[in-house]
């Protein structure tokens, strides 16, 4: 209780760098022995064995390695990939979206939105990723984690309570890379275009 009880198993048994609890491996194999808590990189019973799955930096330079705890040994190891890299091993670069807004409107908010298709056809849009800013910005950055770029961008612009202003950023296929300026104007609310609707109606 003050701390005034030595157990000498404690510098025989468990590794240096390890915190020893002796009488607390309970029905663990060899309850006689004290319970080891290993430091980073070290494990097994006394923490003598050291765990080197990320010396031969199987991260690379994209990512940062990190040791894991799963007992099966089939992932000792994940990598923490930076920014622009993704996959098992930060091997695969993403996709660069780049876009220069040229617009002088001067929203409270704005909404980037990215969009796929999985479809043949353009019947169904997935929404990919969304970024959301005070403002307008000037500049777009997204680096997309598929081979090809989002197909569709689109910006919504609120201003108070009114309802939102819908642009159409860039619309393109099969693009690796979109590096681009963008002037876009305003779609038209779906409600303005109900008169020439019901001239198709059947």
């Amino acid at each position: 209780m003050n701390c005034t009880v030595y157990e000498q198993k404690c510098s025989s048994y468990c590794s240096p760098d390890s915190i020893c609890r002796p009488g607390q491996r309970g029905l663990i194999k060899n309850p006689d022995n004290p319970l080891c808590i290993c430091s980073l990189d070290y494990f097994g019973p006394s923490c003598h064995i050291r765990n080197e799955a990320c010396k031969s930096d199987p991260c690379g330079l994209n990512g940062t390695c990190h040791l894991t705890n799963d007992p099966t040994g089939d992932k000792p190891i994940i990598c923490q990939c930076s920014k622009q890299f993704y996959g098992d091993r930060c091997q695969y670069e993403k996709v660069a979206v780049a876009i220069d807004v040229n617009m002088t409107l001067t929203p409270s908010v704005s909404v980037i939105q990215f969009y796929d298709s999985g479809q043949p056809s353009w019947s169904i849009l997935t929404l990919r990723h969304q970024m959301i800013t005070g403002g307008l910005p000037l500049t777009i950055r997204y680096y997309h984690d598929q081979e090809k770029a989002p197909i569709v961008s689109l910006l919504k612009t609120y201003e108070g309570f009114a309802d939102p202003q819908y642009y159409v950023l860039y619309i393109q296929l099969d693009s690796a890379l979109i590096n681009l300026t963008s002037t876009p104007r305003v779609c038209p609310n779906a409600i303005s275009l109900l008169p020439i609707s019901k001239l198709f109606a059947f």
